[in-house]
């Protein structure tokens, strides 16, 4: 008799004493392997593929045995997914680990799997609880890797490549969880996404009502209308995100109750935020600390966006905004959420194009800054903070060398200021936009006008007792306008007067008959006078008189 059958009859016979909940394990080999329904029980005797690994667990169930565990061990090689997809094998395992046996995630590789030829496909059973576990496998241009509609199945990949793929209408991997009283684990560990575009607006990973867990994950030079779709809770831990691009947020968070982002780094990253964004809920937690972000681009925010939460609580401690862009507002985060606290946290060379180069802030938003750093900032408006219906509270905070046409520091409107020490800023650089603003101490106040010259001591000791504007508003531009005018009409006015003096003094009106004659004197006003009329018939007269004594020297 063949040796595999004895030793395949023998685990048959242990496996029967051990009875129900009892695990087996399966070799798969895709370079030696057979394809007999009794294969894999050893690595001499593995399976050529796991398809062929699944009818050999089949036909060990019998009805004294229910294995409810299986183990399948990948031996080196390239398996491909036409003679390796679970699609025509509905899991009805409660336990599934996929390991690759030399514990190298390089020497495993899956590739090519797709809608048509998923990896692993899991269906809804209610009441039975189920796990997955992948662990040091490779795939390579592969979608549809897991897809799962089960309310009871708990995911890990741990040690996984996923690379290079070109571009696919699915999801790399999609948990859904219809029951909301439960939240199974997505828990992905020291693996890599690279390299990997997704299209037709689906996310390269999705869940829905799960606790996502990413540990040691780095995601690299992937594209897709969100990289994270995260519909849950979430606890992420020394999570890379590099040179990714999405349509919407890389990152998008619809928190049920709680997410923790720590020692995490978001760098070069593009999207409608450019790193994370949150969805609108009633209520939810959010922490994180010790994080980066560099460099990342967006249209609602450059890093963060900020939802509204109504009951929730965003906490933001010792993390580093550096050099992130918006080409609206919000160079680095941008909030609508009432209850936020910024602490020990740095914001260096962030730019928006309008309003708050490293935070904007909109009703209903209250923000508390906490001893943070904030140099160097952009923006239209309100250099390093934009707040409006807001509420904003700054202690022992740092501002310097950020750059507005409007308000260097800071700029508000219709919002409530606190500021604790009262001199930690320079309140040239403060603006309110509307003059409406109110504050908790009454050596701030919203300016009535502004000085020229203001701008030009925006830095200097003694500028702290007044704020102003560092430019001109739509009333002042008004104003000068106006006045322009009113002194030129009168100038002009002034100029066509003398004009019209000058050519009076050089006219004059004379008639016969002894009428009046006038006269302009540039120095006086118009005066009139009676000229006498010559009279030539006596003018004529002397003249014969003269004729006619011309020998005497003198007429009496």
């Amino acid at each position: 008799m063949n040796k595999s059958i004895l030793l395949f009859i023998f685990l048959f016979l242990i496996n029967i004493i051990k009875g129900d909940n009892s695990e087996l394990t399966l070799f798969v080999n895709p370079i030696t392997g057979n394809n007999s329904t009794q294969c894999g029980l050893t690595t001499q005797n593995a399976c050529q593929s796991i398809i062929y690994a699944l009818n050999s667990f089949t036909a060990s169930q019998t009805s004294s045995t229910n294995y409810t565990s299986l183990t399948l061990q990948l031996m080196d090689g390239i398996y491909e997914a036409t003679n390796n997809s679970f699609i025509n094998n509905p899991i009805n395992i409660t336990t599934l680990m996929i390991n690759s046996y030399s514990n190298n995630n390089t020497n495993v590789i899956l590739q090519s799997f797709n809608n048509q030829d998923p990896f692993l496909k899991y269906y809804d059973k209610l009441n039975i609880n189920q796990t997955l576990s992948v662990n040091n496998i490779t795939f390579v241009n592969s979608s549809f890797i897991l897809f799962s509609n089960s309310s009871s199945l708990n995911v890990t990949f741990n040690g996984c490549i996923f690379r290079d793929l070109e571009t696919n209408p699915k999801s790399l991997l999609t948990v859904s969880n219809n029951n909301v009283t439960m939240k199974p684990f997505l828990s992905i560990l020291n693996s890599q996404f690279s390299n990997i575009v997704v299209g037709y607006g689906q996310p390269m990973v999705q869940t829905k009502v799960y606790t996502i867990i990413l540990t040691n994950v780095s995601v690299i030079n992937c594209s897709a209308y969100q990289i994270f779709s995260v519909n849950g809770n979430g606890d992420i831990f020394n999570f890379t995100m590099i040179n990714s691009i999405s349509q919407g947020s890389p990152m998008y968070l619809d928190i049920i109750d709680y997410v923790t982002i720590t020692d995490s780094s978001f760098s070069n990253n593009t999207g409608s935020s450019g790193a994370i964004g949150f969805a609108d809920e009633m209520s939810y937690r959010v922490v994180i600390e010790n994080t980066n972000f560099t460099s990342n681009s967006g249209k609602s925010s450059g890093a963060l966006n900020l939802a509204l939460n109504n009951g929730g609580v965003y906490t933001i401690s010792n993390c580093n905004f550096i050099s992130n862009q918006c080409s609206n507002n919000g160079g680095a985060i941008t909030s609508f959420s009432k209850h936020v606290t910024i602490e020990y946290s740095t914001f260096i060379g962030n730019t928006a194009i309008n309003g708050g180069g490293a935070f904007y802030g909109k009703y209903p938003t209250s923000v508390i800054f906490n001893q943070c750093t904030l140099n160097n900032n952009n923006a239209n408006t309100g250099g390093a903070i934009s707040v409006s219906g807001s509420s904003l509270t700054l202690i022992s905070d740092i501002f310097n060398s950020n750059n507005a046409s409007d308000g260097n520091d800071i700029i508000c409107s219709s919002s409530d200021i606190t500021i604790t020490p009262p001199n930690s800023i320079i309140t040239s650089n403060f603006w309110c936009s509307d003059r409406d603003c109110t504050f908790n101490n009454p050596s701030f106040q919203c300016p009535a006008s502004y000085d020229m010259s203001s701008s030009e001591k925006s830095n200097s000791s003694d500028s702290r007792a007044y704020p102003h504007k560092n430019g001109l508003d739509k009333k002042d531009i008004t104003a000068i306008v106006v006045s322009v005018c009113v002194v030129g009409g009168i100038i002009i006015f002034i100029f066509m007067c003398i004009c019209c003096r000058h050519r009076l003094h050089k006219k004059t009106h004379c008639t016969s008959g002894g009428k009046v004659i006038y006269h302009v004197d540039p120095d006086h006003d118009y005066r009139f006078e009676r000229t006498p009329l010559i009279d030539n018939n006596h003018h004529h007269h002397n003249h014969h008189d003269n004729h006619h004594h011309g020998g005497h020297h003198h007429h009496h």
